[in-house]
């Protein structure tokens, strides 16, 4: 007797994630915490690379981001820290108004508690030909 086997294969496709603001931001203690050059995660930001483009990171509002240390710290709220991704993902994010953020980021950092669906690009305070004030057509389209 030949037994026929049937391999069933289901593959997740993850739809673009519509992000409600985009902003750029620099390592400044006016715009981060009183240790600007250390992310969220604990990454050191190499000046040099920054300011010659070679880091593309960019930091997620606590609702994107899985951290399960954080969620103990916060488990008196049950919306952060419990997002798609984690530290050290790569996103591939799209832009139709503002092509210059297109392309992959690394998340590093975390937003301030007050934003949600949102992301934040690190930029050099002194070579930022990409001031994108606040860009409300961003998507993170795959993982």
């Amino acid at each position: 007797m030949i037994a026929k086997i049937t391999l069933c294969v289901s593959l997740f496709i993850q739809s673009p994630i519509e992000l409600k603001r985009a902003t750029t931001y620099n390592a400044e203690i006016n715009q981060c915490d009183s240790e600007p050059l250390i992310t969220a995660d604990g990454s050191l930001i190499d000046l040099y690379k920054l300011e010659n483009n070679k880091l593309r990171w960019c930091a997620l509002s606590r609702d994107l981001i899985w951290d399960e240390y954080r969620q103990k710290l916060h488990s008196y709220d049950t919306t952060v820290f419990r997002g798609f991704f984690s530290f050290g993902d790569t996103l591939v994010v799209e832009s139709i108004s503002s092509p210059q953020i297109n392309g992959k980021w690394v998340v590093h950092d975390c937003m301030n508690k007050r934003y949600k669906r949102s992301i934040d690009f690190l930029f050099d305070a002194k070579n930022n030909k990409h001031k994108l004030g606040l860009c409300t057509d961003v998507k993170i389209i795959n993982k």
